[in-house]
């Protein structure tokens, strides 16, 4: 950043230096923290969006907050290290704090930035998101949008009071208030006339953001920060290059996985690191051979002292981007074979690090520990993850038998009524379906659509019939997006159609409610029972304690819902989805009774 001179401090009044810096300072935090206000009263006016989108609006509010703390955190202690460093005729020592001031900010917004968007859906319930159902989708719209804009609102509030230190309150408090006016101008542009709803209020902030940042950088550019944009552009260059081959090997890995052959599994990971090592090895030769071409590459108008320093940025900061890479891809590969509880950790792992690591190393080395920052964290995240993919390498074993996959056949029935049967966990649904198949005189489909589609995608029985199972409960929806689960998903729903295509039929579970929502010939039924008696039953089929009857219905209902939640976007055991719903506490076969003297009906 160009310092300027500042001993106008030593020498105007004080009452005038107050009102010089104080009043730009309150405007400019007032302004910060009024961005979410003034969509929430944009919001507020919008028919469309109303009390709902207030509330989403509310739940993201503290989560903005957190991220103008932070970067508050990070200005005004610059800012103060900064006046000191000028007032005692320290400018060297000044600009360093203001480049790894630049460096810190950039490194922890983007790291907030990533665990905002992946665990969007559990910060948001955590804050009071999940309300109801209305309220949580539009929070959800409105958070990842800005979440995307977080790095740029946290850069332009830390650069803030950095730029007061440098003798422009003025301008830093112009910097705020025009990217407030761009919001304020934005705002009805985006709701009223667009109807962009909750993603236009939050793409208005972020542009506003945006506008401040870059005045920010618009009114000093710093050498550590242009050094870094270099690093930070080879950095995503290769690492793009090694996500790639990873994802190209995705399907691969998971249609082998699910199939259990696992040897191939493990042929492809190691084409993939393979791969990978050796782009990135040429890459880091390159890097530490000759850095000054890289440098080069990104201008060289920078001086002597800029060259320099972005050599030495290049070398330190990229040195084990190997390590960086192979974290990543083993990360992929561990969300590919479906274990999402070790691969969502990881795949933030090293950021995480890189955030404390930022934070503590430079109370010892300055400037220099947040370089060092990157590869002790690329290497104590690599240790780590290595660790994590040896025992999963270790489980998969040799490749699986195809034993037991007979195959399952077909039972043409009469042209008629398709009966579906959504259940309770506890609630003796399946029984149920199987009564109402005898006296219907129809078959019963419950196990046999896994087996049918595992004959028709080549998938493991037991894989396709463990997709809705509470295993992976930390981490639902991660998991549930994987390729492989929607390749056992979409095997799963044409089975479903082949049995309903095949005449008359009850079918339990697996949403087939919602699959075979276009026909016209489908009643739709879901079995719930109190709570009580559900876990009695639980109790007495699994021989479980009462305790253990309690955690088995949570966790099972509550994957049920987040499994029907993925693929229809709709909330499981909403009566309004279904034409009948029934308390089983009746009895089986009272309920089945029930259902089809409906059916008969209808």
């Amino acid at each position: 950043m160009e310092q300027k001179s500042n001993t106008f401090l030593e020498t105007q009044p004080i009452g005038r230096l107050m009102v010089k810096y104080a009043v730009p300072c309150v405007i400019s935090l007032l302004v910060a923290a009024l961005y979410n206000i003034v969509d929430q009263i944009f919001i507020a006016n919008a028919d469309y969006l109303g009390a709902y989108g207030n509330a989403a609006n509310t739940v993201v509010f503290p989560l903005t907050v957190v991220a103008l703390a932070i970067a508050v955190m990070i200005g005004d202690g610059c800012c103060a290290f900064v006046s000191i460093s000028l007032g005692a005729g320290r400018k060297e020592d000044a600009h360093k704090s203001v480049g790894s001031a630049v460096l810190l900010c950039v490194t922890v917004s983007v790291a907030l930035m990533a665990v905002y968007l992946i665990f969007r859906d559990a910060i948001l319930t955590m804050f009071g998101g999940r309300v109801n159902e209305e309220t949580f989708v539009q929070a959800q719209e409105y958070f990842f949008w800005i979440a995307l804009g977080i790095p740029f609102y946290m850069f332009g509030q830390a650069l803030n009071p950095i730029i007061r230190s440098d003798g422009s309150p003025q301008f830093a408090m112009a910097s705020t208030l025009a990217g407030a006016v761009v919001n304020i101008i934005l705002d009805p542009v985006f709701i009223f006339v667009f109807r962009w709803g909750m993603m236009g209020a939050a793409v208005a902030t972020v542009l506003g953001q945006i506008l401040t940042a870059v005045l920010a950088i618009w009114y000093g550019p710093d050498i550590p920060l242009s050094a870094f944009v270099v690093i930070i552009k080879l950095f995503q260059i290769i690492l793009s290059i090694a996500c790639g081959i990873t994802a190209g090997a995705l399907p691969i890995m998971g249609y082998n996985y699910g199939a259990r052959l696992y040897s191939r599994v493990k042929e492809t990971f190691r084409l993939v690191v393979l791969s990978t090592l050796t782009v990135c090895v040429v890459a880091t030769v390159l890097f530490e051979s000759v850095p000054l071409v890289f440098v080069r590459m990104f201008g060289s108008d920078g001086g002597e002292l800029y060259t320099n320093f972005a050599i030495g940025c290049l070398r330190i900061y990229l040195s084990l981007v190997i390590f960086t890479c192979l974290q990543k891809a083993c990360a992929m590969f561990l969300q590919s074979i479906g274990h999402a509880k070790a691969a969502v950790p990881l795949s933030v792992l090293r950021d995480v690090l890189l955030i404390v690591l930022a934070i503590l190393m430079p109370m010892r080395m300055g400037i220099m520990g947040i370089l060092w920052s990157a590869p002790v964290a690329d290497l104590i995240a690599m240790v780590i993850t290595a660790v994590v993919v040896a025992r999963v390498w270790r489980a998969m074993g040799a490749d699986a038998q195809p034993v037991g996959q007979t195959e399952t056949v077909l039972q043409t029935t009469r042209p008629g009524v398709i009966v579906t049967i959504a259940r309770e966990h506890g609630s003796a649904g399946k029984r149920v379906g199987q009564l109402v198949a005898e006296k219907l005189g129809v078959p019963c489909y419950y196990k046999e659509m896994t087996a049918l589609a595992a004959q028709e995608s080549g998938l493991a029985r037991e894989f396709i019939s463990g997709i809705n199972s509470d295993e992976n409960a930390v981490m639902r929806d991660l998991y549930l997006s994987t390729n492989v689960v929607q390749q056992a998903i979409a095997a799963q729903d044409k089975a479903i159609n082949m049995i309903a295509d095949a005449g008359s039929c009850v079918i339990v579970g697996r949403a087939a409610d919602y699959v075979l929502r276009e026909r016209d010939n489908v009643v739709r039924v879901f079995v719930h029972a109190p709570r009580d008696y559900r876990v009695k039953k639980v109790m007495e089929m699994y021989g479980d304690s009462e305790a253990e009857g309690k955690k088995s219905i949570a966790r099972s209902d509550a994957a049920r819902g987040a499994y029907y939640k993925s693929i229809s976007g709709r909330d499981w055991g909403d009566p309004h989805q279904y034409e009948l719903s029934v308390d089983s506490s009746i009895g089986p076969e009272k309920t089945a009774e029930l259902i089809c003297a409906y059916v008969d009906r209808a």
